[in-house]
């Protein structure tokens, strides 16, 4: 019983986002494109060579107020879902340049975000 109970302490100060399925909790989703690299000439016109294709294996690093911090990585097709407590957290990836974004996490919602890598 003491072990049990020791464990159960450990295990909850060990910080990440509360149980799944909490009614505190929401859904952080969205799917990182990539837009910009050199220019390419498509039937005479120039295009950019990456132009909102999907973006696999970007991480996505989420940080709560408080300064809790969640990981994710892109799929294949460039999507990410992370369940988190409901607040304000600040977005950032690791591909391209530019300033974390600002998203407000609804308890019960999804809240969508959309990542933007930037080529040069």
């Amino acid at each position: 019983m003491i072990t049990v109970s020791l464990l159960l302490v450990i295990g909850g100060c060990q910080g990440g986002s509360p149980r799944a399925g909490t009614p505190k909790d929401g859904t952080l989703a969205g799917t990182a494109r990539g837009y910009g690299g050199p220019a390419v000439i498509k039937n005479g016109v120039a295009v950019e060579a990456v132009d909102g294709a999907p973006e696999r294996d970007v991480s996505i690093t989420v940080t709560s107020a408080a300064g809790q911090v969640s990981h994710t990585t892109t799929a294949a097709d460039g999507a990410f879902s992370l369940r988190l407590a409901a607040g304000r957290y600040s977005v950032s990836t690791s591909c391209g340049p530019g300033q974390p974004a600002e998203v407000n996490v609804r308890p019960g919602a999804t809240t969508r975000d959309s990542v933007v890598c930037s080529f040069p």
